[in-house]
């Protein structure tokens, strides 16, 4: 009987693991690296391809205002976080991609986004005005949560993360999750890279499958005994 609830135990322990993993969802062209531009130097302006600069980015990504996918010129940022291109986002711009997730409530969600600013005075610029950026998740249309970014220093990257766990309350559950990145009102530019979203299901529900499974063991256990004391 002690192996029958050790076996129990075990096999709540690992559904409740199971349950509560979390797992990424899947993002095309997370770090823009897909569309790569024409050109060596930065010569590139909106509406062209002669240059580091290309007004689209790679499928799965679409986008109002100017926007585009950068390959920065050397001094222009200490690093990149992924690859050796970023997204560029005038001011109010956005790029948006749909996902195959689905909003359900008890299911926590975890957008983290790299929010960049050029450094124009390292290649013998002139630095603007640079604002932080927007990140969000949407459903059905829906903005469901956002959070917005400090202004990275020039050159500079700051991580910027969105958690929110979805109730029964929340619209657009049973929809397919949009991320959302939007730079800034006042700023010339704002770039983004290395864009992850991870979901976590129903921690409080397998923890309560889990504590269900251990009460019927020990409800197992202590039968035999109250059948003792009666034939007792």
């Amino acid at each position: 009987m002690k192996s029958r609830v050790m076996f129990l135990i075990a096999a709540s322990l690992m559904f409740v693991s199971n349950l509560t993993y979390a797992y990424a969802v899947s993002l095309v062209n997370a770090s823009f690296e897909s569309d790569t531009p024409a050109g060596g130097g930065w010569s590139g302006t909106a509406g062209t391809t002669d240059g580091q600069w290309k007004p689209s980015l790679a499928t799965g990504w679409t986008g109002a205002g100017t926007y585009g996918t950068w390959r920065p010129g050397t001094g222009m940022f200490g690093s990149i976080p992924d690859g050796v291109q970023v997204a560029y986002l005038g001011s109010s711009s956005s790029i948006a991609q749909t996902t195959a997730e689905i909003l359900q409530a008890g299911y926590t969600y975890t957008l983290t986004v790299m929010v960049g600013t050029r450094d124009n005075a390292a290649v013998g610029g002139t630095d603007a005005s640079f604002a932080g950026g927007k990140i969000e998740l949407l459903a059905d249309g829906n903005v469901i949560d956002f959070v917005t970014s400090t202004t990275p220093a020039q050159g500079g990257w700051v991580s910027t993360q969105l958690i929110f766990t979805a109730t029964n309350l929340t619209a657009g559950l049973g929809k397919a999750l949009t991320v959302r990145l939007s730079g800034l009102t006042g700023g010339i530019q704002t770039n983004f890279d290395k864009v992850s979203l991870t979901a976590v299901p129903l921690p409080a529900a397998a923890w309560l499958f889990g504590s269900a499974l251990l009460g019927l063991g020990w409800a197992r256990r202590s039968r035999p005994r109250q059948q003792e004391v009666l034939c007792a």
